[in-house]
């Protein structure tokens, strides 16, 4: 049966953070459901964060790791989809961070690191301005 772990202390998002947090790790376990670790009897994913200091601010850390027994005559993904455009290019633009995915025959790789800082959200957490006349 296929297996999961997850290790990190608790964290508290920023909103924005969350946003764009979230829709990667349901496109990672999305895939892994349908393409990768989970669609093989030994299958096992490990998810660890961690937070440091860079230069004086709060960064996360997290790695997603996919594995499997070595699948014969694999081949690199061909096709950019939504999970690889989230962290390869809107971790870096949105959140001023770092993502990076690596493939091969017995799984996946995926590391996400940015700063924890308040960013512009499409989620709003607070009441609207009504003004003077609201």
């Amino acid at each position: 049966a296929a297996a999961y772990h997850l290790q990190g202390e608790d964290v508290l998002l920023p909103p924005k953070a969350a946003e764009v947090l979230s829709l990667a790790i349901h496109e990672l376990a999305t895939n892994a459901l349908r393409h990768g670790a989970l669609t093989h009897e030994d299958g096992r994913i490990d998810v660890c964060w961690h937070l440091q200091v860079q230069d004086g601010q709060p960064w996360l850390g997290l790695h997603w790791c996919e594995r499997h027994a070595e699948v014969e005559g694999w081949e690199m993904p061909r096709q950019r989809g939504l999970g690889r455009v989230l962290i390869e290019q809107r971790v870096p633009y949105e959140l001023a961070g770092s993502g990076e995915l690596r493939f091969g025959p017995q799984g996946l790789d995926a590391w996400i690191r940015f700063p924890l800082r308040e960013r512009d959200s499409l989620l709003q957490t607070d009441a609207p301005d009504t003004g003077p006349l609201g």
